[in-house]
């Protein structure tokens, strides 16, 4: 009876280590395209993915040896870009071969910005918000009216041979995205990161969806045009997997297997054989799973995996 219990422990564990480890890989906060909650952009990766363009989830280093011009996707990143990354960027930029779609209210991109022309002027538009919500404004975007939460103004800053252009703005004519050029190098910064998150993507009750001026922003830059695109999912907060998390999820699923076993009366010697394998079985899926990772058809599944795959490298 104790070796039956004991393994009911252990699958339920593994069995809940890895719902953490595959759904909740992302902090739900996180503008990443890797989260599907309300505040991810996974929506929008999907939708530029349907619309044919060659975006794939990365990070910086991977426009590196890249020839031609270069595409970069980053939304409401967590973490400030490292001097290296920057210095790519700055070099691509220079030369004449970016196409950037940037897009950051809380000032993290604060140095990009600023080496593209470009400088924050209000942190958080905190004011009543239109129609009734808290913090939700009005703004006009390339002649599409939306409606975005908590954005930041911009202004220009200047830089040698830059061209700006304000393509979005609040209703009393703050800029909230510029267009900037520099020679064939093209960029939108935006002080607005909700305007690609999933609950605006697809409308939220009574806010109308943003779906058509994202896609619209894209199409400005000339981001189509570029052969690869990179969608940043490196500059974001990974949760680990959460103990507190692990060990109610374990008590849920050793729940319904006990009420199971009580409704229907089944004795418990008679699985426990099962129980211990099902463990084993899982145990060494997970441990050669790195080695040997399942063939995933989702490919925002498989690049995910992938990426944890390399942070897992890092940490060791």
């Amino acid at each position: 009876m104790k070796a039956f219990y004991l393994s009911m422990i252990i699958l339920a564990l593994i069995l809940a280590a890895q719902v953490d480890y595959y759904v909740g890989a992302q902090n739900p906060r996180s503008t990443s395209p890797l989260n599907p909650g309300p505040m991810g952009s996974q929506e929008f990766y999907k939708i530029l993915k349907s619309l044919g363009y060659d975006v794939k989830l990365g990070e910086f280093k991977d426009l590196r040896g890249l020839r031609g011009v270069a595409g970069l996707l980053i939304v409401g990143p967590d973490k400030r870009l490292s001097r290296e990354e920057l210095d790519l960027i700055v070099n691509l930029w220079e030369e004449g071969r970016l196409i950037l779609v940037a897009a950051d209210e809380t000032g993290i991109l604060r140095d990009l910005y600023k080496a593209l022309g470009v400088e924050f002027d209000t942190i958080y538009v905190m004011r009543p918000g239109s129609k009734g919500w808290e913090h939700v404004v009005s703004v006009e975007c390339l002649d599409f009216n939306i409606f975005s939460t908590k954005v930041s103004t911009l202004k220009p800053r200047g830089a040698p041979g830059v061209k700006l252009e304000a393509i979005c703005r609040l209703e009393d004519g703050r800029p909230i995205a510029f267009h900037v050029t520099n020679g064939a190098s093209r960029a939108i910064l935006l002080g607005d990161s909700s305007l690609f998150a999933n609950f605006l993507i697809n409308g939220y009750l009574d806010l109308k969806p943003t779906r058509q001026a994202a896609t619209a922003i894209v199409d400005y830059v000339g981001l189509r045009e570029v052969e690869k695109i990179i969608y940043d999912i490196s500059h974001y907060n990974i949760t680990r997997i959460p103990l507190a998390g692990t060990i109610r999820a374990s008590i849920a699923v050793l729940g319904i297997f006990l009420e199971t076993l009580k409704q229907h009366n089944i004795e418990a010697y008679k699985i426990t054989l099962t129980v211990i394998a099902a463990s084993l079985l899982t145990t060494l899926l997970v441990i050669g799973a790195p080695r040997t990772p399942p063939k995933i058809r989702n490919p925002l599944i498989e690049e995910a995996i992938e990426y944890a795959k390399t942070i897992k490298k890092k940490t060791l």
